[in-house]
């Protein structure tokens, strides 16, 4: 029965989550990448511990030391953000003499009448959590510390956050609004968006080479068919 934590958030207008590899002229993520939402947490759990590191062995992110704390993560967003990339004239002074140039900076807007809200699914390995250093409370205090989701412009203010115990279930058809892996399914029914986005269960480093897992990001509540494995979290059904 793996313990869950689900941190509900409001974004200020705006998630700039750019394509890997990094760089502000690449097009940017339309919803926040898994490895974004382990960073997220990550953080303000570090923080706490007084580790702040972000590298370690070298080019190996710190966020390693967590990740097989995790079953799973997964992201549900209400509301359908918009990509967007502005034009920016910068300008510079190197050895006296101003430099201009133009440059875009691609970002998922999220303004208008809708209100916006993001929760995050964590769900974890109970048995390798109950060995670490950490526990469900102090992921539970990390949550309410979290005040952004990938690069810098992308603030968000936590709402609300709740841990608890859910038991793994089985079954062949469920109803989701949580995002969840494209494999291991026969088939969905619903709207949605596929992402590839870095597939975190891998070794974080150097983000250009790395393996790629393809996530369905639901507009709404969609079916899912398949020999399915998932737990239902204060009634929000999240896939494993």
């Amino acid at each position: 029965m793996p313990y869950f934590l689900i941190i509900e958030a409001k974004p200020s207008g705006i998630l700039a989550l750019r394509s890997s590899p990094q760089s502000k002229m690449r097009s940017a993520f339309r919803y926040p990448t898994l490895t974004s939402l382990i960073g997220a947490i990550s953080y303000p759990l570090f923080h706490v511990k007084g580790l702040r590191r972000e590298v370690i062995d070298g080019d190996r992110c710190s966020v390693e030391m967590l990740k097989n704390l995790f079953k799973t993560v997964a992201v549900k967003v209400e509301g359908n953000p918009v990509i967007y990339g502005s034009i920016l004239r910068i300008n510079r002074i190197y050895r006296k003499d101003v430099e201009s140039a133009i440059t875009s900076l691609p970002m998922s807007i999220m303004y208008g009448e809708m209100d916006f809200k993001i929760k995050i699914a964590y769900i974890f390995n109970d048995e390798i959590l109950d060995n670490s250093e950490y526990t469900i409370k102090d992921f539970e205090r990390a949550g309410w510390g979290i005040v952004r989701i990938g690069s810098r412009e992308s603030v968000v203010s936590v709402e609300d956050v709740v841990t608890g115990k859910s038991e793994i279930k089985e079954g062949n058809e469920v109803e989701t609004e949580y995002s969840f892996e494209f494999k291991n399914i026969s088939d969905y029914d619903g709207r949605s968006l596929l992402q590839a986005v870095v597939d975190w269960r891998e070794e974080l480093t150097n983000y250009t080479n790395a393996k790629k897992m393809i996530i369905v990001y639901p507009f709404g509540r969609v079916k899912v068919f398949g020999d399915l494995r998932f737990i239902d979290a204060n009634g929000e059904v999240i896939l494993l």
